[in-house]
């Protein structure tokens, strides 16, 4: 396509860097580079955590199994060894996992790890999949890492009309823009596997990586010196780890607290439950977990703030 030159000036994502993952596949969604992955690898069935997204169990085209995990969110599996054209997925749950990931890695040669909440996790698995998403202001974009070679013929994804909630969201907040969010979330739903786009390329160029990670081991550290004597989950993570948020399980626990002051909480999985009993683990997460925020935007203060509402 020729270059064009001149006409007005558009928005300017100053780039500092490299996209943080060099040599791997990008797509537009996680849940399509996984399907893609399963496909090229000629996986016939996979078995699959029932504590999970259905944006990724919707989309399977292969027959699936479920698992539960145990309070140490490591599988609860009935086999120990998987036939050959099978795999395992295994979510790194919150990003405080890699102890669990390290250790299925070598039980299972055919295992996707799924690092959606855990981007700074670099290990060189066999096959690992990111969601820049999930820890930058982007509505889309996904890394596959895999040592095969994919043979793909994708068009590339246009995402300009995703961004109105975020630019929308920095003049009037996030109660303001949240609509114009969910519709975002409804319209993912029905794009198909495609490359990322341009524009969601350029501003993962712009990030200053090092730094927000840095804030968010820094606010990660400072929330679990205060809270973990009080944390159901006991978290025991590697110097390595950047997590995505703070996980804190408490039955006292009332998330309707941090909303009525304006402290917004994700639920995770909540359609899971039809899959657990009662009385899992994975129930009583869905029930009184509260994952608190340690992105690049929260500050000690902000912090400090949700401890005492707490």
């Amino acid at each position: 396509m020729q270059k064009e030159i001149g006409g007005f000036i558009e928005l300017d994502f100053s780039s500092r860097q490299q996209q943080f993952y060099k040599n791997v596949y990008k797509f537009n969604l996680a849940r399509h580079a996984i399907n893609i992955l399963i496909e090229k690898r000629k996986y016939k069935k996979i078995y699959i955590p029932k504590y999970f997204t259905p944006t990724v169990t919707d989309n399977l085209k292969i027959p699936h199994e479920k698992y539960n995990v145990d309070n140490n969110f490591y599988p609860i599996l009935k086999i120990n060894k998987l036939k050959k054209n099978e795999a395992i997925l295994y979510p790194n749950y919150f990003g405080i996992n890699d102890k669990n990931v390290n250790k299925l890695t070598k039980i299972f040669k055919n295992i996707i790890i799924d690092n959606v909440h855990a981007f700074y996790q670099k290990k060189n698995f066999q096959d690992t999949i990111y969601s820049p998403r999930k820890f930058f202001g982007v509505p889309d974009g996904a890394y596959l890492k895999t040592k095969k070679k994919l043979k793909l013929n994708l068009e590339r994804d246009i995402s300009y009309k995703r961004f109105l909630p975020f630019i929308k969201k920095n003049e009037l907040g996030s109660n303001r823009s949240y609509k114009e969010y969910q519709d975002v979330e409804k319209q993912l739903n029905k794009v198909g596997p495609k490359k990322m786009s341009l524009l969601t390329k350029k501003i993962l160029t712009s990030i200053n990586y090092r730094e927000i990670k840095k804030i968010r081991i820094r606010n990660f550290s400072f929330l679990h010196e205060r809270l973990k004597y009080r944390n159901e989950i006991k978290i025991n993570i590697l110097n390595s780890s950047v997590p995505m948020v703070y996980p804190y399980l408490n039955k006292k626990n009332k998330i309707e607290k941090l909303i009525n002051k304006k402290i917004y909480i994700p639920k995770y999985y909540p359609g899971s439950k039809k899959f657990l009993s009662k009385t899992s683990f994975e129930n009583s997460l869905i029930d009184h977990l509260i994952c608190i925020p340690i992105d690049h935007r929260i500050t000690i203060k902000d912090l400090q703030f949700i401890l005492k509402t707490i």
